[in-house]
């Protein structure tokens, strides 16, 4: 095996992907995606429920990673 093969056989990047990512993000985009369609709608209700879901995006991703489901360190 060469050198350069070694070495990218032990590179490891996950870009990002992880559990707590992908659940962070998708709260975030339908609470957005439901706020943008209450706002058309003019429903103010469905609006601050839509607000409340992507704010518990935010509030998921990082609980997640302490919880371990965060990028895996090699």
């Amino acid at each position: 095996m060469s050198e350069h093969a070694a070495t990218a056989a032990q590179h490891h990047e996950d870009e990002g992907h992880s559990v707590a990512g992908w659940i962070g993000v998708i709260l975030i985009l339908v609470g957005l995606a439901v706020a943008a369609a209450a706002l058309f709608l003019e429903i103010n209700m469905m609006l601050w429920i839509g607000l409340g879901i992507a704010a518990l995006g935010i509030i998921a991703w990082p609980v997640l990673k302490l919880a371990g489901l965060g990028p895996k360190s090699y």
